[in-house]
């Protein structure tokens, strides 16, 4: 409840350095592995390397944690969560889809809302930090389902040169 409320006030606090967002997400995967297993979901990475941007990487790591952990959750046994992630005209373009039951499409422009889970369990929280997080950073988070196989979460961030990572390695509070 606490990130809620300092996303929406705009007090979220970011530590912006230039990381390597493929290490990111291959980080957050690698923590999921055991449950993976365990359930008899692969895994499908399809990510270049490196890309280079300038983020918070605790916050952009909680957000693919979430998007991962919800993929998990979704995909039935014997399934293939893929996760990728390119650089495309600028940006850092990523992608974690499921094989789920998908997300009705009247339900996909209120999965990021507090407290919304119609059709999908949990706290209803999830989403809404990691929205929060990825427009703090300048960026877009996104669904997109036919609503009966599977979700494609997408995540777009701006791509950064090296000498605005130095400018921008101090803390900065960004209003959402």
């Amino acid at each position: 409840m606490l990130d809620i409320e300092k996303i929406e006030s705009g007090l979220q606090e970011l530590h912006l350095r230039e990381s390597d967002l493929s290490a990111v997400i291959k980080e957050s995967v690698e923590s999921f592995k055991p449950q993976a297993e365990e359930k008899g979901v692969r895994f499908y990475l399809d990510i270049a390397h490196p890309l280079p941007c300038i983020v918070d990487e605790d916050r952009i790591k909680q957000v693919f944690t979430n998007l991962i952990s919800n993929a998990l959750r979704w995909s039935p046994p014997g399934s293939t969560v893929e996760i990728s992630a390119e650089r495309r005209n600028g940006e850092i373009i990523s992608e974690v889809k499921d094989r789920g039951p998908g997300i009705p499409p009247d339900e996909q422009s209120k999965v990021f809302e507090r407290f919304y889970k119609k059709s999908r369990d949990g706290t209803g929280l999830g989403f809404t930090i990691a929205k929060g997080i990825i427009e703090a950073h300048g960026g877009e988070i996104g669904v997109i389902s036919d609503g009966k196989n599977g979700a494609t979460f997408y995540v777009r961030l701006k791509a950064e040169n090296r000498a605005v990572a130095q400018q921008s390695s101090r803390a900065v509070a960004l209003r959402s």
